[in-house]
Order: C-alpha cells, then sequence, then structure tokens
C-alpha cells in the first residue's frame, strides 16, 4: 500500500480556484453574462435606456459576486475550519483508496468515484458533480510513486483533464 501526506489547509483554495473555470457549467455562464451584459449595454446605448444599463450592470455584479463566493469566500472558509486544515493521509492499493484525518478514516473503493480529473498541480476524485477529494502531485514522493498512482486510477476511471462535463 502506498501512502501520501499533505496539508490539506495549504491545497484547498489553490485547488478550488484551479476547478472555477475548467467546469463547464461556469464556463457556459460566464459566456452566457458577457453576451448579455453586451447585448443590454449596447441596446442601452442605441435605446437610450437606463432599464437595460441598470440589468447589464446587475449582471456584472452578480457575476462578481459569484466569482469572489466561489474562489476567495468559499476557500476561506475551509481552510479556517480546523477539521480540514490539518495533516491528511492517502492510502491507495489497486482495491481502495484510504482517507486518514485527525477525526477518524474513509475507506473507499475505486468504484465509488463518479469521475477523476487531473490539471497541472492536482488531481480531483469526484463523488459526485460538485464534491471530490484532491491529492496534489508535489505529495507524492516521486515521479514512481505518482505513476503507480496513475496506473491503479486509471485501471478503474480514465483520467480526464480540460472541461469537466
Amino acid at each position: 500500500m502506498e501512502t501520501i501526506r499533505f496539508h490539506y489547509g495549504q491545497h484547498a483554495a489553490r485547488a478550488m480556484k484551479s476547478l472555477y473555470f475548467q467546469t463547464l457549467r461556469i464556463r457556459l455562464t460566464w459566456v452566457f453574462e458577457v453576451l448579455l451584459v453586451i447585448t443590454c449595454f449596447s441596446l442601452a446605448v442605441v435605446t437610450n435606456s437606463r432599464l437595460l444599463a441598470v440589468i447589464a450592470a446587475a449582471v456584472v455584479v452578480l457575476a462578481l459576486l459569484n466569482y469572489v463566493t466561489q474562489c476567495i469566500v468559499h476557500p476561506r472558509r475551509i481552510v479556517k475550519d480546523r477539521k480540514l486544515n490539518g495533516e491528511f493521509e492517502y492510502s491507495f492499493n489497486s482495491d481502495h483508496l484510504k482517507l486518514t484525518v485527525t477525526d477518524g478514516t474513509s475507506n473507499v473503493n475505486w468504484s465509488h468515484f463518479a469521475k477523476v480529473w487531473e490539471n497541472e498541480h492536482y488531481y480531483f476524485l469526484f463523488h459526485n458533480k460538485r464534491q471530490y477529494w484532491i491529492i496534489p502531485k508535489e505529495s507524492f514522493r516521486n515521479s514512481e510513486q505518482e505513476q503507480v498512482f496513475r496506473r491503479i486510477v486509471q485501471s478503474h476511471h480514465p483520467i480526464t483533464t480540460g472541461v469537466i462535463r
């Protein structure tokens, strides 16, 4: 059984921010909001409508509030949570992944994960569309240990990159 350790609080905010623009839902939302703002501002200029200008401004404010909530407020809340701001230990073999934290242990079969996604710095093991475990790539002892992890994961799930659907 292979084991890796890392301090979750040092990675949670960065992982959440790196995931934000990688989801199809967020990208489509931002495209829709940009198009709506451009349309409202254009029509506001042409028709001299204050209402359309206010609607466009409100969309901009709501989009920024969503970004601030998802990428600043929520990550800070998680980092401040004492249960999550400690040492995480993952032990894995071909059958399961075991997460050990100060409050206890979770032993999960690989089939429990819905999908596995990676970016430059993290592996994201998704339980469902919104809940996931992170594994920082820097937490592996060496590249051989990471390759063992990749082989085990890929025997159960493809590791995807790019936009998350």
